[in-house]
Formats: structure tokens, sequence, C-alpha cells
């Protein structure tokens, strides 16, 4: 019996599902798919999710608030330099995201929180495989994207082991050139 990289990706689903994540195939959450979360295949980010989850981890804060909160995340992963991008959003990971908020008249501020590390089950574990995303007309598909309430935290590429050309160097440059398009690989330098 040999063993792929399909076998590899399945193991790995399995892995993530036994630990509690949601699955889905790319294909079914892209725009045209059965159980669409995303506008365009630009889109990284599972805005829907991602609301939900504020929401839930944020209680003391309003829609409007929760939509300011998502405007200045992605505005932070939108930012062209990625090692700037990396810092800002590994502060407001780590240490909340403050909001400045305006009732009766006053000005005061809030920290929202993006992930609850208290109570890990009021996130949104959600793992992804083959999600294809384009961009300036250069289409891509990571094996498996991983999201923490909608927001892609990770990629693990594979590669069949079998395959004498699928080699470590060819996963990393992989992984190089998703960074260098893609916002939403954050934490890879």
């Amino acid at each position: 019996m040999s063993l792929g990289e399909s076998d590899i990706e399945k193991t790995t689903l399995e892995w993530f599902s036994s630990l509690g994540y949601s699955y889905y195939l790319g294909m079914d959450i892209s725009p045209d798919g059965d159980f669409c979360e995303r506008n365009s295949y630009e889109q990284i980010i599972l805005t829907n999710r991602l609301e939900k989850s504020l929401t839930k981890i944020n209680q003391n804060l309003s829609s409007d608030e929760i939509n300011d909160a998502i405007t200045k995340i992605n505005n932070i992963l939108n930012q062209p330099n990625l090692l700037k991008r990396n810092h800002d959003f590994h502060k407001i990971l780590t240490d909340g995201l403050t909001l400045e908020i305006e009732k009766n008249g006053e000005k005061f501020y809030e920290l929202l929180w993006i992930i609850d590390f208290k109570n890990p089950h009021n996130n949104d574990w959600l793992v992804v495989n083959q999600l294809t995303i384009i961009e300036n007309k250069h289409e891509r598909r990571p094996d498996i994207v991983v999201f923490i309430n909608g927001i892609p935290l990770s990629i693990i590429e594979l590669k069949n082991p079998l395959n004498k050309d699928a080699t470590l160097d060819r996963a990393f440059n992989q992984i190089q050139t998703y960074k260098k398009r893609y916002y939403f690989l954050i934490f890879f330098q």
C-alpha cells in the first residue's frame, strides 16, 4: 500500500475534526459553492464567521462597534508591508483591539478580543482544504487553511512522500509565493 498526498490530506483533516474543527471543502464555501461564505475568490476572511465570533466573545459591544472592529481588522490585514501587517495583527490578536466609543456625548475606550483565549469553546474553529484564491489573475489553492473565527491563521502545504520532486524546498517555495501574494499568511516570515 502506498501513501499519497491525498491520503495525508485526508488524515490531516480527520485529525483537525477530532480536535473539534468544522470542515469544508474549499469549493463548498466559494462564491458559487453550496455553503457560500465568500463574496469573491479574492476574499480571504470569512466575514460572517468573524462577525458572529466577535459578537459572541464581546457581548458588551453593539453591532455597529463590531462592524467598526471588522473594518479595522481588514485594514490591518490589507496593509501592503508584510512585516508591519504581522506586527500590527499580532498586537491586536494578543492584546486586543482598542475601540473608541462615544455614548451620550462622552468618549471612552473598550477592548475587543478577536480570540477568546479564556474560553476556547467560544471560538469558531474551521479547517478548509483546497481553497481557491484568485488575485490579479493569479490562482492559488493551498492544501489546507486553518481558520479561527473566520480569520485564516495558518496554511498547511502537503507533498506526496513518494514523489521525488515533491521536496520540502518546493513546499517552502510554494508557501513563499502565497506569502507574497495573499495577506492571509500573516505569520510566515
